[in-house]
């Protein structure tokens, strides 16, 4: 017979105990307002009382589990924000990538078609860029040093499509001057193995880094984070 974990076992105990001193799991687990704070600080002190400090601890680690802190939140939005601005990111480079592979060598680019895909790239690249500044992820970070110092290897032949890299690392976009500009050198640049391909790559790897909130608890990035609990998951988990 298999045994249940700790924290499985807590769940358990925390029910029959919330039973006794008639205290709805509802208001075990609010956490929505300052003032149901107030009301939870209360009953977790009813149902603590008398307890036994294994039992405490248990207990407190399941609740702060499933209700993280106000810097876990914050956490939980930095990461959604990065791969959210990566994944956009590395879609945009990737059109790019691809409408630059769809060219003839020969003739000069298409300035109103280009454009579009030009600009979509810069401004998902500056998101990007900015996301990355709250990123406390180590790798990520290391990343993103690599993906702007490619960037500037590669700013002359940026400018000559129009493309200027600035002193805080943010892509701006001239279209006047992407104009006269050959087919091979836009390939050159943002076709396969160019530019925007090192983009694209160097941005999914982001998105991978970033990390995930994994499917015990499940973070919704909505007007008002919420969280889901799934006491199916929890028992499988830690039986």
């Amino acid at each position: 017979m298999s045994t249940i974990g700790n924290m499985a076992m807590t769940q358990v105990r925390m029910a029959q105990v919330s039973a006794k001193y008639g205290v709805s799991s509802s208001n075990l687990f609010a956490k929505s307002s300052a003032s149901s704070r107030t009301s939870t600080s209360d009953a977790m002190e009813s149902i603590l009382k008398n307890k036994n400090d294994y039992f405490k601890a248990q207990y407190k680690k399941l609740y702060n589990s499933i209700f993280p802190s106000e810097e876990d939140t914050e956490k939980a939005d930095k990461t959604v924000s990065v791969k959210s601005a990566a994944s956009a990111a590395a879609k945009s480079s990737d059109d790019l990538v691809s409408y630059a592979n769809s060219l003839d060598y020969g003739g000069t680019v298409d300035a109103d078609a280009a454009s579009k895909k030009i600009q979509s790239f810069v401004d998902d690249y500056n998101s990007m860029v900015d996301a990355l500044g709250d990123s406390e992820n180590q790798s990520v970070l290391q990343k993103g040093v690599i993906l702007v110092n490619t960037t500037k290897v590669y700013s002359n032949a940026l400018r000559r499509a129009g493309v200027t890299v600035g002193s805080d690392n943010k892509l701006t976009f001239d279209k006047d001057k992407l104009s006269g500009v050959k087919n091979y050198e836009f390939k050159s640049t943002f076709g396969r193995g160019g530019y925007a391909s090192k983009v694209t790559q160097k941005a999914q790897q982001i998105q991978r880094l970033q990390g995930s909130t994994g499917n015990l608890f499940s973070y919704s990035n909505s007007v008002t984070p919420s969280y889901t609990y799934n006491i199916g998951a929890l028992f499988s988990t830690y039986a």
